[in-house]
Formats: C-alpha cells, structure tokens, sequence
C-alpha cells in the first residue's frame, strides 16, 4: 500500500495517473478495502480528501476529523497486468 499523507491543496496538482478513484471513507471499512484491493492485485493509493471532493452532508464530519478520512485509489500492479497471481513467480 501506498500511503501519501501530505495535504491535498486546490492550488497543487496530484498527480493520479493510471490510478482510478475508487472510494472515500473511514475506519474500520479503510483497512478492509485496502486488503481487499491487495488480495486482488490491486496497488493502494490512500490520499487525505479536501472538503471540496465532498456533498454538503458530509463537510460536518470532514470538518470535526479531517484526518479520519482516506481517499482508496487503485492501479493494476506490474504483477497482476503481466499475468501473474498475486504470490506467484520466482
């Protein structure tokens, strides 16, 4: 897993390609997408949200924890885009 902890600015670009946005949310649903996703050969991505990613219902909660909530990005990893079972090889 990847985990990028730096604050997400409006002004600064992530740079996200091949990484595909699948989910925001919290513990205890994190750690079981994040091994989920691995099981399957997925690379993880989480990333802190910006209140802009998010509804007007949902800004009260973001705003009395930020740090609570991840972004779940994922890519193919090498393994599982060559063919391979995640495990597998030499």
């Amino acid at each position: 897993m990847v985990t990028d902890e730096k604050p997400i600015s409006l002004e600064k670009h992530v740079d996200l390609t091949g990484w595909e946005r699948r989910t925001t949310t919290d513990e205890p649903r994190l750690s079981e997408l994040v091994e989920l996703y691995e099981e399957l050969g997925f690379e993880v991505l989480l990333r802190p949200i910006s209140s802009a990613e998010l509804g007007g219902e949902c800004q009260e909660c973001y705003l009395a924890e930020p740090e609570r909530f991840r972004t779940i990005y994922t890519r193919k990893s090498n393994d599982t885009i060559s063919g391979e079972t995640p495990g597998e090889g030499s």
